[in-house]
């Protein structure tokens, strides 16, 4: 096929591993070509990952602790673009960073925390599904497998996540999720009427949909933080509210701004007290209703807040 540089070579793989992993894949190359062009679709099954480490090491300063993957292949270059897709399962996957150099510098490069996007990811059977598109110039001089890997599977990775955690009230913005990770993964709050602390229908609605959230990822904590706002401390305390009132009506022909109201300790108390009751029920919904386990129920010390934009309710992020 050297003098026709053009013409497709068919080839096939089958082989089998001491490790009892297998490979079989088929497809066609144009090996001579000017700019290589190649497909091919396969399978991969039961590759034990700690044979990767040595590259992994070299590659991203990890060391791959246990692991095995099967991955369905479609292979697809046309004069040396890359469009190919792999989808991979992965089963008891665990890595480690070799210093904490190599793990900053690995979160940076993938654009998120990986221990956590991992833990995110995992299934309750402790496997993890990701499609993952590799595309690229491989005529480039620059192009870099590794790096283009690496860059694939952290966008398969915010698509999985945006896919999966949307219908539980995840929070984000035109593909920001990478953003929230290095935080928290937001979800939306449960909205409490002024000054009570009791849930209503509403809330044990979301609550049973964070449930379900709950039961799919034995791994992932949730973290309650009960918050307050002005209606609440015009609710439980009303002689302010009409303060406040009466100090607008006095300053409404002028340009001055509104009078900050100053809270006094015992409105910070009671602003506070309002804000735990608030988390503690929630967390006691879950525990004595949907059975979740109380070390995956996260609370946090509430700031009492009087701003009138600020939530009534509890917040929940991961």
């Amino acid at each position: 096929y050297a003098s026709k540089p053009k013409s497709n070579s068919p080839f096939k793989l089958y082989a089998k591993t001491l490790r009892h992993s297998s490979i079989d894949i088929k497809g066609t190359v144009k090996p001579f070509d000017e700019k290589v062009s190649f497909t091919a679709d396969g399978d991969l099954k039961g590759f034990d990952l700690r044979a990767a480490t040595p590259a992994t090491q070299k590659a991203i300063g990890h060391i791959i602790k246990s692991g095995q993957m099967d991955a369905k292949l479609e292979l697809l270059a046309i004069d040396g673009i890359l469009n190919s897709n792999v989808s991979l399962s992965l089963y008891k996957f665990h890595i480690e960073p070799m210093s904490k150099e190599a793990a900053a510098d690995l979160d940076a490069e993938f654009g998120m925390p990986l221990n956590q996007t991992l833990t995110l990811l995992r299934d309750k059977d402790d496997s993890i599904h990701l499609d993952i598109p590799i595309t690229g110039d491989i005529n480039n001089p620059d192009f870099d497998p590794m790096h283009a890997i690496v860059k694939a599977t952290s966008k398969a990775a915010t698509v999985t996540l945006i896919t999966f955690f949307t219908p539980y009230g995840l929070i984000y913005a035109g593909g920001n999720i990478a953003f929230d990770l290095a935080t928290a993964l937001n979800f939306d709050p449960l909205d409490f009427k002024p000054g009570e602390a009791k849930l209503d229908d509403v809330n044990k609605e979301q609550l049973n949909g964070l449930t379900g959230l709950l039961n799919e990822k034995p791994q992932v904590h949730l973290t309650l933080c009960g918050t307050t706002n002005q209606a609440d401390l015009f609710m439980l305390y009303p002689d302010l509210k009409e303060e406040q009132q009466t100090d607008k009506d006095k300053d409404k022909d002028k340009d001055s701004p509104e009078k900050e109201i100053i809270l006094s300790k015992e409105h910070k108390a009671a602003l506070k007290k309002l804000a735990i009751e608030r988390q503690v029920n929630s967390k006691n919904y879950l525990i004595d209703v949907s059975r979740i386990t109380h070390d995956r129920l996260i609370l946090c010390e509430p700031t009492p807040l009087a701003e009138e934009d600020a939530l009534s309710g509890v917040e929940i992020n991961i």
